[in-house]
Formats: structure tokens, C-alpha cells, sequence
């Protein structure tokens, strides 16, 4: 048997022995259980929110109170649910905690909390339990009834847990290796590129005694968003990147500063705040051609008509993404979902050779749109998603707009000089918060249906708490 299938076959076993457990429980003891819950709900509701406060892992991941508060309302629902004996089958029982172990390991919870929380709720209901005034015969099976019961929870939810975690361990390491795949030596003249433009982009602010209005961080340049986005994905752990980020800190940090401090003092202190801007420069250029020269191109990881990320890279690029927002380190994130409109038309007017050109043809128009460090991917047949770093949604609101109206001005060149224009619908939502990220993608996807609904090539943004709204 291999570990997939005796993954099931626990779960199958664990949903098995809930079944016999509602079953063979007394009615009394059942509805003792029930009372505990009604009678104590807000208590038990306080105790949770307190419990997620005060563990610093769990505080770390739930670092906002409407995060705390939206965990502590699924428990509570999850409760509900669990006490409604005899409401859900095995299988439907099964599924739900599943589901519960999956959201966790999305989410990044900590290990140990998997089961402490349970561990928690057991010996909350023992306490409670033992404050009532059933009789022995009562009181020893209901204890043994909440064991039993939310252990069952717990063994189902862990198998799911650390099967997500694995999975997306994996995948996570799979875009790692895809992202090595890249032609480096174009990304490396690229980021040099960018570096030399920041550099001269400060002589220039200099020499026009305009620099203390003009100048940017370096980490707000296109070089800063690739460090702070792309490179730990190409380069993890690397020592030289490890270089590269410690003297892009001493500028943004010391030196930018210091010669903003000394720009009173004249010419020659700036001169000199000048040459030690240089001389960090100089070493992340030295450092920049090392961290490329040590890694070997390999050729696997995107799709190979678009030439797009791959789908099953979004998750562990949305959970790093989503893991800058919560630490402070991003400054906005979007995601886009676009979809060409009628493309079964094109299919059946053009043939399947002529989708594949109009699909290439969408695709290039995505990549000139967006910036260096944005993500496009692959996400369905004519479907595409964007992730957007650094971006508030006014501006991921203008790089949608600019995607459709360059999608709709230009026509896809199909063989025989026939061609074919398309339009794309939008979904746009900006990260509010969410937990998990599969409720940020739903959010931008709940927009794009709204975009196909109100006529289509249009770009709809989804507000933080539900449906869309059309631009």
C-alpha cells in the first residue's frame, strides 16, 4: 500500500469509529455534551480568542484581530457542526475536517497547534463537565464520549495537514527548480540593467541639486521588487544573495540618509555620501554576477504553448506573497484573473492551431504589460493569472485596464494573413487580509464572472467583502 492510500485508509478508518461512537452513545450522554456547549458558548468563545493571542507562532500567522476574529468564528462553526450528531454521514464528516487540516497548511498555521488547540478543547470540556451535577455513571462515558470525539477530529485533521504541507513543501521546491530554468543570462543583464538606472537616476538628482525630492529607496526601484520578490525563489539560502540584500539595506537604510543629512553641509559631503553609495553598488554588482554564474540553466517548469508559470506554482508563490504582506515587508498585492472572451469562437472559426496562436498572442500581451517582478500564469485553457507585488489597487485598476485595451487594439497574426481579434473580461481583487489564500483568489474570481455577466472586455475590481464592481 502506498502512503497515499494508507492516508485514506486512516481517514477512512478514523470517520469509521466516529460513526460507531454517535451511534453507540447513550442519548443522555450525547445531550449532556450539547448542554456544556449552549450553556458556556460565549465562554468557550473568549477562551479561544484568548488562546490564538497568546501563542506567539499562532499570533504570527493571525497577527490582525479581524484574522483572530474570522478563526475564532470558523471554530465556533465548526462546533456547531461537530454537537449536530447524527446531521452528517461519515464521509461528510470526514471532508470537513480534511478540509479544516488543508486550510491550516495554506494558511501556514504551526504544527504543534494542530493539536494543542484540540488538546485545549478536550480539557475545557472535562472541566466543564466535572461542574455539572450528572451522576457517575453519567459523568465517567461523557468524558470518554469528548475524548474519543475530538480526537477523531484531530487524527483526520493532521493526516490532511502535513499531507498539504508536504504537497506544497513540494511545489515549492518545483518552482525553485523552474525558476532556475529561466535563460539567466538575460535576467542577470536584466538586473544589472535595473541597478545601473537606480545608480545614474541618483548622479542625475545630484548634479540637478534636486535629489532630496526625486530620490527613491532603492527597494521601491524595479531591481528592489525583483530582490524583495524573485530572487529568494531563484536563489534560496544563497550566501551571495545574502550579500546583495545586506548592502541594499545599508543604503536604504544608512547611507541614503546620511546624505540626505549632509546635503546642508555642501558639495564635498555629498560627494563623499556619493562614494560610499558607489562602493555598496560595487559590491552587489560583484555579488549580482557570482549568484548567476553558480547556477546551471535547467529546461522544465512552464507551460510550454505559453510559456507562463505553470498553475500549480501559484500556491507557493501566493503563500510567500501573502507571508510579505502579514510581515510588513509588502506594500500591496493584486491578483488578476483574466479570461478571453468567446474564445471557443476563435477555436471553432480558426481551427485549434490558429487558438494556439491567439493564446500566445494573449500571453505576450500579459508579459509586456506587467512589471519585471510580477507573476503571470497559466491558469486554465484560455484563462491567466496575474499576481501583482507592490501594488495598491489603483494601480493593479490600471494595469488591468491597460492589459484589455491592449488586448482589444491589437489582432493575433494567424496563418494565410488572416488574423483575429480578442477582448478580455478582468476580475481584479486587492489582498485584504485573507486567511487562506484560496478565499483572495475566489474574490478576484467572483469579479471576473461579474465582468462576463455585465457584457464582457471589461475589468470588474472585487471590494474586500464580497461582490464585484464594474469599471
Amino acid at each position: 500500500m502506498n502512503s497515499s492510500s494508507a492516508k485514506l485508509e486512516s481517514v477512512r478508518r478514523s470517520g469509521n469509529e466516529w460513526s460507531d461512537l454517535i451511534r453507540t452513545t447513550p442519548r443522555e450522554i450525547l445531550d449532556a455534551v450539547q448542554t456544556v456547549i449552549l450553556s458556556n458558548r460565549d465562554q468557550l468563545e473568549s477562551h479561544y480568542r484568548h488562546y490564538l493571542e497568546s501563542d506567539p507562532q499562532i499570533a504570527s500567522v493571525l497577527s490582525t484581530p479581524a484574522s483572530r476574529e474570522e478563526l475564532t468564528g470558523a471554530f465556533m462553526a465548526w462546533l456547531g457542526e461537530l454537537m449536530n450528531f447524527n446531521a452528517m454521514s461519515a464521509d461528510a464528516f470526514c471532508d470537513r475536517q480534511m478540509r479544516i487540516g488543508s486550510m491550516m497548511a495554506r494558511v501556514g498555521y504551526p504544527p504543534h497547534a494542530i493539536s494543542r488547540g484540540l488538546h485545549k478543547l478536550t480539557l475545557w470540556f472535562i472541566d466543564r463537565l466535572a461542574a455539572t451535577p450528572l451522576p457517575a455513571d453519567q459523568l465517567v462515558p461523557s468524558m470518554r464520549f469528548v475524548v474519543m470525539l475530538v480526537g477523531t477530529c484531530m487524527e483526520i485533521r493532521e493526516v490532511s495537514y502535513h499531507s498539504n504541507v508536504a504537497s506544497l513543501s513540494r511545489l515549492g521546491e518545483a518552482y525553485r527548480l523552474h525558476a532556475l530554468s529561466l535563460n539567466l543570462g538575460l535576467e542577470r543583464e536584466r538586473q544589472r540593467a535595473a541597478l545601473l538606472e537606480w545608480s545614474h537616476r541618483l548622479l542625475l538628482s545630484v548634479h540637478q541639486d534636486a535629489w532630496a525630492e526625486s530620490l527613491n529607496r532603492i527597494d521601491r526601484s524595479e531591481f528592489g521588487l525583483w530582490l524583495t520578490h524573485k530572487a529568494p525563489l531563484l536563489f534560496d539560502r544563497d550566501t551571495e544573495l545574502e550579500r546583495i540584500v545586506a548592502s541594499a539595506r545599508r543604503i536604504d537604510g544608512e547611507l541614503l540618509p546620511a546624505l540626505s543629512a549632509a546635503a546642508a553641509s555642501g558639495r564635498p559631503a555629498t560627494l563623499e555620501g556619493i562614494q560610499r553609495i558607489e562602493a555598496e553598488l560595487a559590491t552587489i554588482r560583484f555579488a549580482l554576477n557570482n549568484l548567476f554564474d553558480t547556477h546551471l540553466e535547467l529546461e522544465k517548469g512552464r507551460d510550454q504553448l505559453t510559456h507562463l508559470l505553470n498553475r500549480r506554482f501559484l500556491p507557493p508563490v501566493l503563500m510567500r506573497e501573502i507571508a510579505l504582506q502579514r510581515s510588513g515587508v509588502g506594500k500591496g498585492l493584486c491578483a488578476l484573473l483574466l479570461d478571453i472572451d468567446h474564445f471557443k469562437v476563435v477555436n471553432d472559426t480558426h481551427g485549434h492551431d490558429g487558438g494556439d496562436i491567439a493564446l500566445q498572442h494573449a500571453a505576450s500581451i500579459v508579459v509586456s504589460a506587467i512589471r519585471p517582478a510580477d507573476f503571470a500564469f497559466r491558469y486554465g485553457g484560455e484563462e491567466f493569472a496575474i499576481l501583482l507585488v507592490e501594488a495598491d489597487l489603483e494601480l493593479g485598476l490600471k494595469i488591468a485596464e491597460r492589459i484589455r485595451s491592449r488586448m482589444e487594439a491589437s489582432a493575433a497574426a494567424l496563418p494565410n494573413g488572416r488574423s483575429a481579434r480578442l477582448t478580455v473580461s478582468v476580475g481584479l481583487a486587492g489582498f485584504a487580509g485573507e486567511l487562506d489564500f484560496e478565499a483572495f483568489l475566489k474574490r478576484a474570481d467572483m469579479a471576473l464572472y461579474e465582468a462576463k455577466q455585465a457584457g464582457r472586455n471589461r475589468v470588474v475590481v472585487a471590494p474586500a467583502g464580497g461582490a464585484g464592481r464594474g469599471q
